[in-house]
């Protein structure tokens, strides 16, 4: 586990450099990342999930996979109440900063930095798990997410976010994994979803290292740092000690303890235009914490698990 974790994050960071090189060499700019995005999101995510649910999930433990969404937005939950403390430590009094320190406290990165290290480190089974606990994840980002930024949800909005592609492709394997459809569906198929499926997280990671940029600023060096250490250590040890009170299943404990170790997610950027609040301030922070979790993720996994 621990070598093909560790191997994941530096393909991981491998990958990121290629799309920093493609950046640089003017291949991968703004415009172009911006249409590979709803590509991955609405087509080729969507493939993976249909994949590994139908082929990954066991359903003799149906019994254990209440677990995954109430953990999913309990994550979420408890990150949003420590950053009421946190932010406390935030020396800007720019209002804009400090609600974006407050949000990425709060939300989790379940997109497809841990997807890449669950696949290549952990069985096929264990990213089905993954697109359940995401459940949880989803409904947490798009209510707790936007009061983080000081907005109140719209519940229309909400709802409208929620039915997204990769939400609408879980539920559809969900109903064809219960109807055993790998034993009855085409081969071609599953073959078309597996390997369109696999495209989606080194594209997306190629595109992130394009455009995983901030503006760094002198007055934020504080705030970057104590946003490291809450986002990167503090959060992480509150949500590990959580879990270490539950009686969860091995895997489902690895799972939990590798979402709670990750940095801040890339979307944050887009809420931040979105709901309000510093959007260069939420690049540099997905650009230090990133770069940041190089260390601290390989610790946490080597401490951990």
């Amino acid at each position: 586990m621990i070598p093909l974790a560790l191997s994941s994050i530096v393909e991981m960071f491998g990958l990121f450099f290629l799309g920093w090189l493609a950046q640089r060499a003017g291949i991968l700019d703004r415009g172009t990342v911006g249409k590979i995005a709803p590509l991955v999101y609405n087509f080729l995510m969507p493939a993976l999930i249909i994949h590994s649910v139908i082929t990954g999930l066991d359903l003799s433990r149906i019994n254990e996979l209440w677990w995954l969404p109430l953990l999913g937005i309990g994550f979420m939950v408890l990150g949003f109440l420590a950053g009421f403390l946190l932010r406390r430590g935030v020396r800007s009094k720019d209002p804009e900063v400090r609600r974006v320190f407050h949000h990425i406290c709060a939300i989790n990165n379940y997109g497809f930095l841990p997807i890449f290290i669950i696949q290549n480190a952990l069985s096929p089974e264990a990213l089905a798990l993954f697109f359940v606990f995401n459940l949880g994840s989803t409904a947490g980002y798009w209510t707790l997410g936007i009061l983080s930024l000081g907005e109140t949800p719209n519940a229309r909005t909400a709802l409208r976010k929620l039915i997204s592609a990769p939400l609408v492709s879980l539920a559809i394997a969900l109903v064809l994994a219960f109807a055993h459809a790998e034993s009855w569906m085409p081969g071609f198929f599953l073959r078309t979803m597996d390997k369109a499926g696999g495209i989606a997280v080194p594209l997306i990671l190629i595109t992130i290292g394009a455009s995983l940029s901030g503006s760094l600023r002198r007055e934020w060096a504080w705030d970057l740092a104590w946003l490291s250490l809450a986002r990167l250590i503090l959060i992480p040890a509150l949500k590990i000690g959580l879990i270490s009170l539950l009686p969860l299943a091995p895997d489902i404990h690895t799972i939990c303890i590798i979402v709670a170790l990750m940095p801040a997610t890339a979307n944050a950027v887009l809420m931040t235009k979105v709901y309000g609040g510093s959007s260069d301030f939420a690049a540099a922070a997905i650009l230090v914490t990133t770069l940041g979790s190089a260390l601290t993720i390989p610790l946490g996994i080597w401490l951990l698990l």
